[in-house]
């Protein structure tokens, strides 16, 4: 089984700007992740059942559930001032 891992850089240089796009940004990002959450969820309830049944993951769900964390982590970070580099709006999940 491999394990997560997560890297992140530290910068003690900052922008006083940047935290007003932040603001901004952070709080579209997490309303688009939001809304594909509701997909996220049902393909969760998805892959439970497909493994309950047939003993092995599907591996669309697999992929949608995963890249959808990886996505929420990387808003969480740039949310929480952990990086300056910026999520994309609408994660390539699809």
């Amino acid at each position: 089984m491999k394990t997560v891992k997560i890297k992140v850089d530290y910068e003690e240089k900052a922008s006083r700007l940047e935290i007003f796009i932040r603001i901004i940004w952070a709080s579209i990002c997490v309303i688009a992740l939001l809304v594909l959450g509701i997909f996220v969820v049902v393909a969760a309830i998805f892959q439970m059942l497909h493994i309950l049944i047939l003993g092995k993951r599907d591996f669309a769900a697999h992929e949608l559930i995963t890249n959808w964390l990886i996505a929420f982590a990387n808003v969480g970070f740039y949310k929480n001032m952990c990086t300056d580099e910026r999520p994309p709006l609408w994660p390539g999940i699809f």
